[in-house]
């Protein structure tokens, strides 16, 4: 029922690349009976990462099984006998509190079908053909 499609990100975010380098500067007395010693530490840590975001993506209804799934309310839960065809928009996202319309072929009228998205699982609500 629902599909996810991909979405182009921009150019500048296809890889991001970042090098760290630290120096790390240590000095501390070692001490033996009678003599003390000065000793200095210098560490120096590079690492390099590379980050590559994630394509940003989308749901959206699978438009076919919307047809299926549209016709079966009309003629199991409304009882609609005559329901010939049931054509919904491609691509359609699944953005809750949205609707759009899908055309029912009923006895050879068409005939607007209002969907309603719920959840954004996918969960939509079929309206009565007007």
């Amino acid at each position: 029922m629902v599909d996810s499609e991909d979405m182009r990100p921009s150019a500048a975010l296809v890889a991001l690349a970042a090098t760290v380098a630290a120096v790390i500067t240590s000095a501390c007395t070692v001490t033996t009976p009678g003599v003390a010693y000065q000793v200095r530490a210098t560490a120096t840590v590079v690492s390099t990462v590379t980050a590559t975001p994630q394509r940003p993506t989308r749901k959206a209804f699978r438009a076919d099984v919307m047809e299926r799934g549209v016709t079966g309310v009309l003629r199991d839960d409304y009882k609609i006998a005559d329901v010939e065809a049931v054509e919904c928009p491609r691509n359609q996202p699944v953005v809750p509190d949205t609707s759009f319309e899908c055309t029912a072929q009923i006895g050879g009228r068409a005939k607007a079908v209002t969907i309603t998205v719920m959840t954004e699982d996918g969960e939509y609500e079929v309206g009565q053909p007007r």
